[in-house]
């Protein structure tokens, strides 16, 4: 991960950032990089993470002997 860090820093990509109000002059390629895949990253990590939905037991349950049974019209 270190030697990562050393190519992409000494690589000499550069480019300009600009935000509403203010641009940062010569950003390097591979720390925007980084930064926008690790903002991606937490955006994502919710929806992965968050509360599984469960169907309710009732759902689960096989249905018993009686409620298959089919009644005729005659009943």
């Amino acid at each position: 991960m270190l030697a990562l860090f050393f190519v992409g820093f000494n690589l000499d990509n550069h480019a300009d950032l600009s935000l509403i109000f203010v641009t940062l002059q010569r950003v390097p390629v591979f720390f925007l990089a980084m930064v926008f895949f690790v903002l991606g990253f937490i955006s994502a990590l919710p929806f992965f993470v968050g509360p599984t939905r469960n169907p309710s037991k009732k759902e689960n349950q096989k249905p018993s002997q009686s409620q298959n049974v089919i009644k005729s019209p005659e009943e």
